[in-house]
């Protein structure tokens, strides 16, 4: 059950309705590369596919996260629900609301889940990773980190929770308020009456009956302290006012000790089994963290990479590295920051591997977890997927555009079927916009230009169109190019390279007809020349039509992919499904 569709209705940043496709042209579901900048709407997407399937968001199954953006969108004038819906490549739909009310006494907001379950097909371990995770990890004591790994596994069906987890950090907020609160009326009533600080930090429980103890309004019988001595008089009002913050100091400690006593029940261990049956999951796990760090990093002195369960608390986790001299070491030992954070980054796919063998669906989401790894590793850790995980679905969003270019090169030269969205513009009544980049997309493109009759636009719209034919054949084709210091190439970089191996095929004369005409490409549709306005339009219209056909004979609309290079001596490049062959 892979997703083909995705719609969202004011969820998070985005106040209206969205609707997202991830299929081929056949219909079938396909990987996507997301890209946007920084707070242009990337993580709503994100945030919509796992609560949707999993009611949760960043793991947190609390609607109302204090470190996060809100769940629901405030930029119409009556908040409304939030809807989101997951269609399925069987055509089986899912959906999940966030269901909006009002306190009544209060008017603060409710929000409630319309289903608490994890949807039955995502329902061992998470499909989002995110930078946060690798922070997540990193911040968590080693003795704790277990039941941060057992969080992580939703089949455990744990309910503990770490210091970080945001219903804890939430609570630990309000303590921290309600300790403010409470020393500030405490520090009031030796300003009405003559009792030392001192003595009401000492009497915390009974502030009221301490002040009771020693002093009495005037008017009222003469009274004597537990002591014997006689209770000091005091104006009426001045001791209604200390009884009064003394009561409103008594009902802020109840209100303290209600939330210390929540805290404590969400951070128990309940359930210290859970730790017993988490062993299989990370025996299972530590072969794919080995196998995948060790082809993926760029050290070579790693043996083996065991996770121990136990070893410093009944609820830590710990990661032994052997070398291969037969030493034993830690990562902090021995790793350098990136590859420490790769490490971590290999511990939690490997847990969320194990969960696809125990029956999940192979669907994962990579939110910008990237970008703090280095450049070759990150291009290593996209490789290997690729290789390894080439039956999943991928959802990888990125904020960089050099990242976005090599991520689009690795996809292609994995043959790994892929679309592409750009999310920009976000506004807070409008939300982002998103559009849907594809090569399939340019193809109508051109064909509309044709249609207009107009030389300029042919002209410019093909020499786009043929710029991206280029940068697909000259991966596809596996043509040698000269390396530039930026990696970037144009058209001019490209076409010679590729013309040079379709000469290999029957376009030839297709291939000779555009290399004579890309003078047009250049001069009318690239710059403006008032002589370049004298081309005969049937000119222009030739080598528009010429670049749609040089599409239509490289790219096959079956298989949807662009011919290759083979290893067959009768044939020398075809598409995935023989359609397409020369």
């Amino acid at each position: 059950m892979k997703i083909t569709q995705l719609h969202i209705k004011s969820f998070r940043g985005i106040p209206n309705e969205c609707q997202l496709t991830f299929v081929d042209r056949q219909g079938k579901p396909v990987s996507v590369i997301i890209y946007g900048g920084n707070g242009s709407g990337k993580s709503s997407v994100v945030d919509a596919i796992e609560y949707c399937l999993q009611g949760r968001i960043e793991r947190s199954a609390e609607m109302k996260n204090s470190v996060r953006p809100s769940t629901v969108n405030f930029a119409t004038e009556e908040l409304c629900n939030s809807s989101i819906d997951v269609t399925f490549d069987d055509d089986s739909l899912y959906n999940r609301q966030i269901l909006v009310s009002r306190d009544e006494d209060t008017g603060n907001l409710i929000l409630q889940k319309s289903d608490g379950q994890l949807h039955p097909s995502y329902s061992n371990s998470p499909i989002v990773l995110r930078r946060n995770d690798i922070i997540s990890y990193n911040m968590t004591p080693e003795a704790q980190r277990q039941l941060l790994m057992l969080q992580f596994m939703y089949s455990a069906n744990i309910s503990s929770k770490l210091s970080q987890d945001p219903e804890v950090r939430e609570l630990d907020t309000k303590l921290i308020n309600l300790r403010h609160e409470r020393e500030t009326i405490l520090k009031k009533i030796p300003e009405l009456i003559k009792l030392p600080i001192e003595d009401l930090r000492a009497n915390q429980n009974n502030v009221e009956q301490l002040i009771r103890e020693r002093f009495s309004p005037i008017g009222q019988k003469f009274g004597f302290t537990s002591s014997g001595k006689p209770k000091e008089h005091i104006k009426a009002d001045i001791f209604n006012k200390a009884i009064s913050l003394a009561q409103d100091y008594y009902k802020i400690s109840q209100k303290y000790k209600k939330f210390k006593d929540k805290k404590k029940k969400l951070v128990s261990v309940k359930t210290p089994d859970k730790f017993k049956e988490l062993e299989e999951t990370f025996a299972a796990a530590s072969v794919y963290l080995t196998s995948s760090f060790k082809e993926i990093s760029n050290v070579n002195y790693i043996d083996d990479i065991k996770l121990s369960v136990a070893h410093v608390s009944q609820t830590s986790l710990s990661i032994h590295i052997k070398l291969i001299n037969g030493r034993n070491v830690t990562p902090n030992q021995i790793f350098s920051e990136a590859n420490y954070d790769l490490m971590v980054l290999l511990l939690y796919l490997s847990l969320i591997r194990v969960g696809v063998d125990r029956g999940q669906e192979k669907v994962l989401v990579l939110d910008d977890v990237l970008q703090s790894v280095d450049a070759n590793i990150r291009a290593s850790f996209i490789v290997y997927i690729l290789k390894e995980l080439k039956d999943w679905q991928l959802f990888i969003t990125c904020h960089d555009r050099l990242w976005l270019n090599q991520l689009k090169y690795l996809f292609n030269n994995a043959s790994h079927v892929f679309k592409e969205y750009h999310i920009s513009n976000w506004s807070f009544l409008g939300g982002p916009v998103i559009r849907e980049e594809n090569i399939l997309s340019t193809d109508d493109t051109l064909k509309q230009a044709i249609n207009t009759g107009n030389i300029r636009i042919m002209a410019s719209v093909s020499g786009l169109f043929l710029e991206k034919i280029c940068q697909e054949l000259s991966v596809s084709l596996r043509c040698s190019i000269e390396r530039r210091p930026d990696d970037r190439y144009t058209i001019g970089d490209l076409w010679p390279s590729v013309k040079k191996a379709l000469k290999k095929t029957g376009l030839t004369p297709l291939i000779e007809k555009i290399d004579k005409a890309l003078c047009i490409r250049n001069l009318l549709g690239c710059h403006y020349n008032q002589w370049a306005e004298s081309f005969a339009d049937n000119e222009v219209m030739e080598f528009a039509t010429s670049v749609q056909s040089l599409y239509e004979g490289c790219y096959c609309s079956i298989c949807n992919c662009w011919i290759e290079k083979t290893n067959s001596k009768s044939v020398n490049y075809e598409c995935k499904c023989r359609n397409v062959s020369y």
